[in-house]
């Protein structure tokens, strides 16, 4: 809770310094007195934007000082920050720039925020209508019943985080069966041109052993083609003289020759075997080879690895049916456990509902409300982070009328007061020790400010609250009372704040409240 506060050169304020009850503290002052700054100065301790405005004219700086009952929160003890009580401190500087200490320690402004959100809550005139809000009762509710939703919370971002995967699964299947069928090929590619157990040099010997053979083979067909003895036949039968007896001879003789020799190539091109299929396979096997040289590397080891990296990719695309198999089981019993603990949840705020229910209603009697009737309903809703339940808020403001739910058509005063007795109820449950009420009672009067007052009293011996408020009935059940007073000193203004302690300071600032001729 607070129990110090210091402000220096802030607006108006030359220098005040307050010490505040652990219960009911009021604030009151002529309205533009600068009950404004001292929202601003609390404002700044928890971490609020600092502007250069705020310095009183003619200073270079201002600070606010803030004491505090030391709150449980482990920021604190990364600092390593001992004790039972805190102290907050703002700085800002005319050069612009803004300093944050906690016990002289130097901070960032963001952890100033993050501590002072469990140190002081804040709640103006408008805050009755947080009531409007859709989720504002379901929050309440299971602030009131001590309710976490934190192990639904985190079922529930499984579930939702095993759906978006299998859902990406599926979207990407039309692609990993088309990468199946590319990978597969890549690797029969590999696998048929036997590039790990062939010798390209054996295979290029045995192409071009063949090739060799077959030019000889085609050369000596280009021989007997040439080769004929036909004609020397037809010349010896024309050579009938015996004046060419020797040419004859000589021409038979070469004719026999001719025919031996075709004889002897026909023998030979026999003999000699030519395997087309064999020549073929050979030239399709390096075909592949150098494809996949050219792809993957003349080394083994390359290959070896992209054929790894392949079969690792293929199977993994391959082991996708089991995972999503896998997926759905764990959908499957991710769902089960949400529906449990979603069930858990809605018997337990029913329960709290009728007990939440009926502690308002024995409060709105005390709120000037003794015919209103208020409800809590609870129905079911499509499933967020917070379960299944959809809570609701309804009052029947006096006997024979409509009940209205509190989001659509209640009143400013009607939610103000109703927002009043929710944070009674909810003072015990609450873990920040400080409520500022900022004109909460703005919207009501006469016989109701008298409830409002007593309301606030009440809740002040369950937590410190804080009030600014311009109703004597009001400030009348305080524990402690703040007035501030505009003056000007010196052809300056000031707002001065000063706490009342005698019963005759009280009353003079009463009768002021109230308008008299004696208060003024």
């Amino acid at each position: 809770m607070l129990n110090f506060l210091r402000i220096k050169d802030l607006v108006l304020v030359d220098s005040c310094e307050l010490s505040f009850s652990p219960h009911f503290n009021v604030i009151t002052g002529e309205t533009g007195a600068g009950k404004s700054t001292l929202l601003t100065a609390i404002g700044l301790l928890l971490g609020e934007k600092a502007d250069l405005t705020l310095i009183r004219h003619g200073k270079k700086t201002a600070f606010v000082e803030g004491e505090f009952t030391k709150p449980s929160h482990p920021l604190l003890e990364e600092l390593g920050i001992e004790g039972e009580r805190i102290v907050l401190r703002r700085e800002i500087h005319s050069s612009g720039r803004s300093r944050t200490f906690i016990n002289d320690h130097l901070v960032p402004v963001g952890t100033l925020k993050q501590i002072g959100s469990s140190l002081i809550e804040i709640s103006n005139q408008h805050a009755g209508l947080t009531l409007k809000k859709p989720s504002t009762p379901l929050q309440m509710l299971d602030q009131f019943s001590s309710l976490s939703t934190s192990e639904f919370s985190i079922c529930y971002g499984e579930l939702k985080r095993l759906q978006e995967q299998k859902e990406l699964l599926l979207r990407d299947e039309p692609l990993r069966h088309s990468k199946i069928e590319q990978i597969q090929q890549q690797l029969d590619e590999i696998s048929s041109s036997h590039v790990f157990e062939t010798d390209d040099n054996a295979l290029f010997s045995r192409l071009t052993e063949i090739e060799e053979t077959r030019e000889i083979h085609e050369k000596g067909g280009e021989a007997l083609s040439l080769l004929d003895t036909a004609p020397l036949v037809s010349a010896l039968k024309t050579m009938t003289s015996p004046l060419f007896s020797n040419a004859r001879e000589h021409l038979e003789i070469a004719s026999n020759h001719i025919s031996e020799a075709i004889n002897e190539i026909n023998r030979l091109l026999g003999t000699i075997e030519i395997d087309s299929f064999e020549h073929e396979k050979i030239e399709e096997q390096l075909q592949k080879i150098d494809r996949i040289h050219r792809r993957y590397g003349k080394d083994p080891s390359q290959i070896q690895s992209a054929k790894d990296t392949l079969e690792e990719s293929l199977q993994s695309l391959c082991n996708r049916e089991s995972e999503l198999f896998e997926l759905d089981e764990q959908i499957k019993n991710a769902m089960k456990e949400c529906d449990t603990i979603a069930s858990q949840l809605t018997i337990e705020r029913s329960q709290a509902a009728a007990l939440f229910s009926a502690q308002i209603q024995a409060l709105l009697p005390t709120l000037n409300m003794p015919h209103a009737l208020f409800e809590v309903e609870i129905v079911k809703k499509e499933r967020t982070s917070t379960g299944d339940d959809q809570v609701a808020f309804f009052i029947t403001p006096n006997i024979g009328e409509k009940r209205i739910e509190l989001h659509e058509h209640a009143s400013g005063g009607e939610l103000a007061r109703l927002f009043l007795a929710i944070q009674s109820i909810l003072a015990d449950q609450s873990s920040i020790p400080t409520i500022l009420f900022d004109e909460i009672d703005a919207s009501i009067g006469g016989m109701t400010a008298n409830t409002v007052g007593k309301a606030l009293a009440a809740m002040g011996q369950k937590r410190q609250v804080l009030a600014v408020t311009h109703f004597v009935q009001v400030a009348s059940q305080a524990t402690s009372h703040f007035t501030l007073q505009k003056k000007t000193l010196k052809g300056r203004t000031l707002t001065t704040v000063e706490e009342l302690n005698s019963k005759k300071q009280i009353e003079k600032e009463h009768l002021r409240m109230i308008g008299t001729r004696s208060g003024v």
